[in-house]
């Protein structure tokens, strides 16, 4: 209960500064974790700080099992798209959120979505900082199994971190910080555990938009219930950029796993480099890889700049996590496009069971045929390969959407979507939403 108390308070601060927000870019169409649920995030949703909506959805197996048992349930839901910078306080609530009721026992009332609070103090300015970040969105119990109402539970990710930052002469300047995360499962306790991260380092502007730097850290991962735990460390040349018309991010290394009297070692690899190719198109180009716990990815999914497959394995285990990802946007005066691809690895250290190789394209194509009437449809598929076992799980995610607007804040949206899997727990589904959306008219600026 206290973590959702955070969750809360977080959201009311936020929501409390709305009518000072500015705008995040638009995202298209239904994102990852939106297509995996069913959530009936909106098409035209977060070109506005806030759209919320009503929902009827009837499905023909709305339990996602082989039985096909058939369903109806309501929804209601918030799409957050905020952030606030002031000069002493920077602020954030991104993402989607969704209550559902289900009739008739078709299944057990359940909060859907990813949610994502951030604020950072600046409590002396340019010198010392303290930020603060609530994270919550949906994990699966079994791994092997397919997202269903069964197999999914919601996860609780609480982090705060001091900065200081001490001058070291005109351009150069050393960073002390600290930051302790709390993880939080509904179903799977034992995976519930305490993170803090300590880090140093030295950071020198090298250019009026270039800073580079070296730094060391150490975490130490514990876990309530078990005496469980290791310890990553990690030495880190850092390389940030704000170019012309995007931004470059690099991140070279070494880390150490320390489980016991056990160790392993591996290289620290994170590469993010975004660009407008034009004024009507973005290029998104993603890597990471490095030592991690199913916490620390799990905040990270929420966080990227591409969103890789947020389709976290849920473990005590720390993992050696690969991933790369491309993403474009074209928006055209009638037409907009969005285009994913990505790749994960995991090689666990202690659980090879979950070892594994996935794959994720994802497509969305929306189309304007008059000022009040609009369509489209995407597509995702995820395939996971899972190496010691050899089982292989494909799922396929369809959807089509016509959406009326009826006033300046009120549309109508008629979405039919299709899922499937191939593999363990194989299932078809087919759904019918009719949404009902308003997005209120709320002030524009910094």
């Amino acid at each position: 209960m206290s973590n959702l108390v955070r969750l809360g308070v977080s959201c009311a601060l936020l929501l409390a500064a709305l009518c000072s927000t500015q705008r995040v870019a638009a995202q298209l169409g239904a994102d990852t974790a939106s297509a995996r649920l069913g959530l009936s995030v909106p098409a035209g949703g977060g070109q506005g700080p806030l759209t919320t909506w009503l929902a009827h959805t009837e499905s023909d197996n709305v339990s996602r099992s082989a039985a096909g048992v058939t369903g109806a349930y309501e929804s209601v839901g918030a799409l957050f798209n905020v952030e606030r910078n002031r000069d002493r306080l920077q602020s954030a609530l991104i993402g989607t959120v969704e209550y559902r009721d289900y009739r008739s026992g078709a299944g057990k009332d359940e909060w859907l979505g990813t949610l994502g609070a951030f604020a950072n103090v600046s409590i002396v300015p340019e010198r010392f900082s303290w930020a603060f970040q609530q994270n919550f969105g949906q994990g699966r119990p079994d791994p092997f199994a397919p997202d269903t109402p069964q197999n999914r539970e919601n996860i609780s990710v609480f982090s705060t971190r001091p900065e200081l930052k001490l001058p070291l002469g005109a351009r150069t300047t050393l960073i002390l910080d600290t930051s302790y995360s709390m993880r939080r499962y509904n179903e799977s306790t034992l995976l519930d555990s305490d993170a803090v991260t300590y880090e140093m380092g030295v950071q020198r502007l090298t250019g009026p938009s270039t800073h580079l730097g070296l730094f060391v850290n150490r975490s130490e991962i514990t876990y309530d219930q078990t005496t469980f735990g290791y310890e990553i460390q990690s030495a880190q040349a850092k390389y940030d950029r704000m170019l012309s018309k995007g931004s470059a991010h690099a991140v070279f290394g070494t880390n150490k796993l320390t489980l016991g009297e056990s160790s392993k070692n591996g290289p620290v690899i994170e590469v993010a480099w975004q660009r407008n190719l034009t004024a009507r198109s973005n290029l998104t180009l993603s890597a990471n890889r490095g030592f991690n716990d199913t916490g620390r990815l799990f905040e990270f999914s929420l966080n990227q700049l591409a969103t890789t497959p947020t389709d976290v394995l849920l473990s005590a285990d720390a993992t050696d996590r690969r991933t790369a990802d491309v993403m474009y946007r074209l928006t055209l005066p009638r037409m907009d496009v969005a285009l994913q691809v990505a790749m994960v690895e995991d090689v666990f250290a202690r659980q090879t069971a979950l070892d594994s190789d996935g794959r994720q394209v994802g497509v969305d194509i929306g189309r304007r045929l008059t000022p009040r009437l609009s369509l489209g449809a995407g597509v995702q598929k995820e395939h996971r390969t899972f190496k010691i076992s050899g089982l292989v799980n494909e799922d396929t995610y369809e959807r089509f959407w016509l959406t009326r607007r009826m006033t300046p804040h009120l549309s109508v949206e008629l979405r039919v979507q299709k899922n499937q899997r191939a593999g363990t727990g194989a299932f078809e589904e087919r759904a019918y939403q009719l949404t009902l959306i308003y997005i209120p008219r709320l002030q524009q600026r910094t």
